[in-house]
């Protein structure tokens, strides 16, 4: 998606200047990353684990952050020098970040389609016959909702679905909002790079998981008709993150196909400018303004509000696969909830969530 974007920007060099010594970048690289690894072998295993650990860090948001970008990213190469391989990189792609009109411009349109159907299903007194109308115009997105109507997830007989209009009655108006959804936010996902593979398979799973999470919350809350937009805002809330690590991973296949982009530098670029990158791809394709508002949860948290339901379904979701990782313990995982003072129902769900682990 972003790679004729990324030739440009390393291609732009200005030929009085000499160009950047990729090699001597990856040299300094490999050794910090040999340097480090005999670091950590020198320390015993018990001082790593405290490095580590949450309660030694008194600010948990940070805590919870740090744990977080190394589940998605793996454990950073840092140690305590400057990698000039990922310096250069993210110099170029943070550049790229202050110009976003570039990266919005190589970014797929949302189709009329899939904003009609959304449309729709807002709507609590939607015509069905209209709604089936614009879907059946979309044959990828028809298959799609058949398909998923005969898992075993919704079918509940053993007679096959082949209707559209059965496999809406199946699915329901929530779950044919998913599948729409779930399809267009498949398109943004490259599959041939096996890195963006292992690690940007980890960011949509955040992604779903916050979904449903959403989902839950808004309706446990009974907050209608917002409990329809809250699956929406749960799987887009990360779609700046996930279009940073792509041009990252871009940018590095570009001046160094073997090398990984998983330092600190690069997760702090992500931090820094993943929620601005969502809310300005939001605008771009003109989403309701219930969602966008509901994306920004860092700086706009109302008690009963869609941005409450996110930012709650937002740290459930990372405590959750952290404690899947194995990288929080239980008596951690309740500590964090007790923090975020969680409401009643996020409360609720986060012990259903160690039940089912």
């Amino acid at each position: 998606m972003f790679r004729k974007l990324v030739q440009a920007l390393f291609s732009g060099f200005n030929k009085n200047k000499p160009a950047p010594d990729y090699e001597a970048f990856i040299k300094l690289r490999q050794q910090a990353q040999t340097d480090r690894e005999a670091s950590l072998n020198a320390v015993s295993s018990d001082a790593r684990e405290m490095t580590y650990s949450p309660s030694t860090i008194s600010d948990k948001n940070i805590a919870l952050d740090k744990l977080f970008y190394d589940y998605l990213f793996g454990e950073s190469l840092d140690l305590g020098q400057t990698d000039m391989l990922t310096e250069f990189v993210c110099n170029k792609v943070e550049a790229l970040l202050n110009r976003p009109e570039h990266i919005l411009r190589n970014l797929p349109a949302l189709p009329a389609s899939v904003s009609q159907v959304l449309s729709l299903l807002n709507d609590d007194n939607f015509d069905t016959n209209q709604l089936l109308k614009v879907i059946e115009k979309e044959p990828a997105m028809a298959g799609v909702i058949i398909q998923q109507s005969n898992t075993a997830r919704y079918r509940k007989t053993d007679q096959e679905i082949t209707q559209l209009r059965q496999a809406f009655v199946t699915l329901g108006s929530s779950g044919v909002r998913e599948m729409v959804l779930n399809q267009f936010i498949k398109q943004l996902s490259p599959s041939e790079n096996l890195y963006y593979k292992f690690f940007g398979q980890k960011i949509w799973n955040h992604s779903y998981q916050v979904a449903n999470f959403s989902q839950q919350l808004a309706e446990a809350q009974v907050l209608p008709p917002q409990n329809g937009s809250a699956y929406f805002v749960g799987l887009f809330h990360a779609l700046g993150k996930m279009v940073i690590f792509q041009l990252m991973v871009e940018a590095f296949k570009y001046v160094s196909p073997d090398s990984k982009p998983n330092t600190s530098s690069f997760k702090q670029l992500v931090q820094s400018h993943q929620q601005q990158l969502t809310i300005q791809i939001a605008n771009y394709w003109q989403l309701p303004k219930s969602v966008i508002s509901g994306l920004d949860y860092h700086t706009n948290i109302t008690e009963g509000e869609l941005n409450q339901c996110l930012s709650e379904a937002t740290k459930l979701s990372k405590l959750n696969l952290l404690y899947q990782a194995g990288m929080l313990d239980e008596k951690e995982y309740y500590d964090y909830c007790r923090f975020f003072r969680f409401s009643d129902d996020a409360l609720d769900l986060a012990e259903h969530l160690i039940d089912q682990n």
